[in-house]
């Protein structure tokens, strides 16, 4: 995998589209210094470890024809953390995108993206412990014939713990396929709120989407 920072003319063009207009997501735009692209080259087949305390960070990852990528995640918010993460898939790309995420008493916000293009497939497995306030959003956009989005999400919360999940599918072609299991156990005080929406365009026929 290739490593770099982004300049910021790619990272206008990368902005042009948020997961969400909201108050979140300006947050992020404007306070985010911390941007980087990991370009997995056609081909290849890689695992990729991300972990680290910054306060925001935005990531980029592009995978190439035909490559295969497993990336696991860890983070342990030390105050307040603001992430984004957004993924281009491209023809017969592979992703398994594993997160695990110990809020503590913090503030922990993350927004996911995932496009995919024909025959791109993407595995996501979130799991969020705890946290003062945590929000996380997942987007599928599939974009291309027969892709296919699977999104698994758990939360364990007590104590005074609060989280919103929110999960996105947009079917956008035919032939394509999305399920998400969201599942969340509540002790205490917490509380969680979880949301969800598959959407099947009028031009995605023979398109199937599972909640």
């Amino acid at each position: 995998a290739i490593i770099k920072p982004i300049d910021d003319t790619t990272k206008e063009i990368i902005f042009s589209s948020n997961v969400n207009s909201d108050k979140f997501a300006l947050m992020h735009k404007v306070s985010c210094f911390n941007y980087n692209l990991i370009l997995i080259p056609k081909n290849i087949k890689t695992e990729i470890e991300i972990s680290g305390n910054a306060s925001f960070l935005h990531l980029i990852i592009i995978a190439e024809e035909n490559s295969e990528v497993k990336i696991k995640e860890i983070f342990n918010v030390k105050d307040l953390m603001s992430y984004a993460v957004e993924i281009i898939a491209k023809e017969n790309s592979k992703i398994k995108y594993l997160s695990s995420t110990n809020a503590s008493d913090k503030y922990f916000f993350a927004e996911y993206k995932a496009d995919l293009e024909e025959n791109a497939e993407i595995k996501w497995l979130t799991a969020l412990k705890n946290g003062k306030f945590s929000r996380i959003t997942i987007e599928n956009n599939l974009n291309g014939i027969n892709s296919i989005a699977k999104t698994a999400t758990m939360s364990l919360l007590n104590n005074k713990s609060q989280a919103e999940i929110y999960t996105i599918s947009r079917h956008k072609q035919k032939h394509t396929f999305s399920d998400t299991l969201s599942k969340g156990v509540v002790k205490d005080s917490s509380k969680l709120l979880i949301r969800g929406l598959t959407r099947v365009e009028k031009n995605a026929p023979d398109s199937d989407g599972y909640e």
